[in-house]
């Protein structure tokens, strides 16, 4: 039914759920992320920023009276605690060195940078030694407007990068087992909401295969539940309609909407039935006499007898029918077999439509046309056709003209119809 375009609802569930969180996961874990990193960076420079004041703070007096050896020292402990702390330089005001680590580095621009500067500073560039990124911040010693020297600390980047990169990794993570663990948690839920739709589609499909004795249970409170309650409640409901209209129809009884009355004449006559069918609207009531599978009389109310009662019948699009079984006593007056009746009956059937397109009702009113169109001399009437327009008299409806005609009832609508249809009658608004 559905082809290669059919998805199941936990499918659809699920990649929709998939998507939104390959959408939303990477967004929260990129801004998460860049909040971590910004921190990590911020407390490097903090770090940096502190160990180099202290420095200054504790050598400036040494810095002031040449003392070497407490230089090397104060510079070599800061190193040996931080391991961040990648070298150390404590330079004279006039940019010769007069402490340092080993692997001090020398960068003409950085030492021009720390040389001019009057406070604390920081510039990062990539050591082509040692091939990593350096962060380095140096402080000048200054007694009034005189510079005594200057502190340079270099503080590697790698940390941060590796902070950055387990940060990135632990996000990724994070994302994947996120993502995995909500979508195993998404399709089980959707499994568990699809599989009384599933139960409730293959209950629904033993019912379009006229199976109406499987009971529909469905155990879900909530709208599915309800939509197989009102499926059970059709179920029943369309086993006892049909119960009914079985019993009725095989005792011959019911609507003639539900069983036309061509089907119930062929059902009757077929099986060479004795007895009477009667006929019910809420306007006229009827009746068909059969012996042995032949319509021999019918009879709609007091004036319409035989075939014309027969044909009567056949315009009925509703009313009750009932048959019962019996003797019939009444004289044949419809020699013709019961095929041929029906058929006859539904050409008049179809007749009567098409007349009734211009002849809408007995109410109708009909009138002598006073001034006919040309060419209508030409017209040949036959003898009952004058008589039908004899009757009209000027103006009359048609319920009147059939009290007053000689011939049934069908037949007058017949010349009527073709009186209209020539001009010489008209339908009065």
């Amino acid at each position: 039914m559905f082809g290669s375009r059919f998805m199941s609802i936990s499918l659809k569930f699920t990649l929709t759920i998939s998507i939104l969180l390959l959408i939303l996961v990477p967004i929260s874990e990129y801004l998460s992320y860049s909040q971590l990193s910004s921190t990590i960076s911020t407390n490097l420079r903090t770090k940096a920023s502190s160990i180099t004041q202290n420095v200054q703070s504790t050598c400036t007096n040494a810095i002031i009276g040449h003392d070497y050896t407490f230089l090397q020292q104060a510079i070599e402990e800061t190193k040996r605690r931080d391991p961040d702390v990648v070298y150390g330089m404590i330079m004279k005001g006039d940019n010769t060195i007069m402490a340092t680590t080993e692997e001090a580095t020398d960068n003409t621009q950085v030492s021009q940078e720390a040389g001019k500067s009057t406070s604390l500073g920081s510039t990062t560039f990539f050591d082509q030694k040692r091939k990593i990124d350096i962060i380095e911040y140096f402080a000048p010693i200054m007694v009034g407007q005189e510079r005594f020297g200057t502190i340079r600390l270099g503080f590697s980047m790698e940390s941060l990068k590796k902070a950055r990169t387990n940060a990135i990794m632990t996000t990724i993570i994070k994302a994947l087992i996120f993502i995995l663990v909500f979508n195993v948690a998404t399709f089980a839920l959707s499994k568990r909401i699809n599989a009384p739709i599933k139960q409730l589609v293959q209950d629904a499909a033993t019912i379009s295969s006229g199976n109406l004795d499987k009971e529909i249970h469905v155990s879900s409170n909530d709208e599915i539940g309800l939509l197989a309650h009102a499926f059970e409640k059709m179920r029943t409901s369309l086993k006892v309609q049909i119960k009914e209209i079985a019993k009725k129809a095989m005792g011959l009884e019911g609507e003639l909407d539900v069983f036309a009355l061509p089907d119930l004449l062929q059902l009757v006559c077929s099986s060479r039935r004795t007895g009477q069918l009667f006929l019910e609207n809420p306007t006229e009531k009827g009746i068909i006499y059969v012996d042995q599978g032949e319509i021999v009389h019918a009879t709609l109310g007091k004036s319409l007898e035989g075939r014309e009662a027969i044909y009567k019948f056949f315009n009925w699009t509703s009313g009750t029918f009932k048959f019962e079984p019996g003797q019939v006593k009444v004289d044949r007056s419809i020699k013709l077999g019961w095929q041929h009746l029906i058929m006859e009956g539904a050409r008049h059937t179809d007749e009567m439509d098409r007349i009734k397109l211009l002849i809408p009702s007995p109410d109708t009113v009909i009138s002598v046309v006073e001034n006919p169109p040309e060419g209508v001399d030409e017209i040949k009437l036959t003898v009952e056709e004058l008589q039908v327009s004899i009757l009209v008299q000027g103006k009359k409806t048609v319920s009147e003209i059939l009290e007053e005609s000689n011939f049934d009832e069908f037949e007058t609508y017949q010349m009527l119809y073709r009186l209209i249809s020539a001009g010489l009658l008209r339908v009065v608004d």
